[in-house]
């Protein structure tokens, strides 16, 4: 299935313990082809933010669209 097709699914927070326990239950379900995932953080280039989810997802981190949410913007 071409990836653009499939569904979006925006998950909030990852950086927290909740948001990353929602991720990782989508990355088991995404790895099967189901969804497209996108997450939200404060910041993205924030190294030792980053670094748990990258150590803790391996090859699946790569396959996440990070993005960084401005709680502040509307």
């Amino acid at each position: 299935m071409v990836e653009s097709l499939l569904p979006l699914v925006t998950i909030t927070g990852v950086t927290g313990y909740l948001g990353s326990q929602v991720l990782n239950q989508f990355l088991c379900l995404e790895g099967k082809g189901l969804f497209r995932i996108r997450a939200t953080v404060r910041d993205k280039n924030n190294f030792a933010k980053m670094e748990p989810l990258i150590k803790a997802f391996g090859d699946l981190y790569a396959t996440v669209e990070f993005v960084n949410a401005d709680l502040k913007d509307e």
